[in-house]
């Protein structure tokens, strides 16, 4: 059994059932220091084998900037890339309890960090989280993205993330993480969000990755997003 956290009088916080890595699953750990000055935060994440070509570059700018982190490496399930996204709530949920009492800074593996991170575990919040806002048709569409996300260890957090692991099973074709972080969210009364913004104040950058979405031309887009439930009404915009 995992250590508990912060909270006795809940039941122990436990990876979910289906955290099992398997013998093909590996961990890259640097917890940083023992004792009075080990970190009260910790990066974690997670990747497939086809994003562990950019796990090098993330760990040499976590090095580079002294952040403890928690990677795993695992296999790919199948099910397509909406079902493997969605255990990143599984991932959330088992690095509260891997490190009970700190502040998780959940990371993509295809970003690099531009700062020091300690400033986002002092953020004032349950959980920190970029909020994707834009206009569409005379309306204002809001989506939480998840690459990168700041978890305070409280109640409310555990709560949250804890729906967001329900939200991910069997939620219908085509739903991915961030559909099932909003349907969480819709349900989570109280909780105190803050909004991180696309680079966390300049921390963090994503902008590895994106070259890659910008070169699927326009009808490959709607393809795409046309088969994520929340997203098929909005025919996703070519700049986010």
């Amino acid at each position: 059994m995992l250590a508990p956290l912060l909270y006795t009088s809940r039941p122990a916080w436990e990876a979910p059932a289906s955290f099992n890595p398997s013998p093909d699953t590996h961990r890259h750990l640097q917890a940083g220091d023992d004792g009075e000055h080990a970190p009260g935060w910790i990066v974690f994440g997670w990747y497939t084998p086809d994003y562990a070509h950019w796990f090098a570059g993330l760990e040499k700018s976590l090095i580079a900037h002294g952040a403890p982190y928690d990677f795993w490496s695992v296999p790919k399930l199948a099910g397509g890339w909406e079902r493997n996204t969605r255990r990143k709530a599984e991932f959330a949920l088992a690095a509260l309890a891997l490190h009970p009492g700190k502040t998780v800074i959940l990371l993509d593996v295809d970003c690099i960090v531009t700062g020091a991170l300690g400033v986002l575990a002092s953020l004032n919040c349950d959980i920190g989280v970029n909020f994707h806002i834009w206009r569409k048709r005379g309306k204002t569409v809001i989506v939480p993205a998840t690459g990168h996300m700041v978890l305070n260890p409280t109640r409310d957090t555990r709560d949250l993330i804890a729906a967001w692991v329900e939200a991910c099973k069997d939620p219908g074709y085509g739903v991915d993480d961030q559909d099932a972080l909003a349907i969480a969210l819709e349900h989570a009364d109280g909780i105190r969000v803050a909004h991180l913004g696309k680079d966390a104040g300049g921390l963090i950058k994503h902008a590895r990755g994106r070259p890659l979405h910008l070169r699927i031309n326009g009808r490959g887009r709607i393809r795409h997003w046309a088969a994520c439930a929340l997203h098929a009404a909005l025919s996703f915009p070519a700049h986010r």
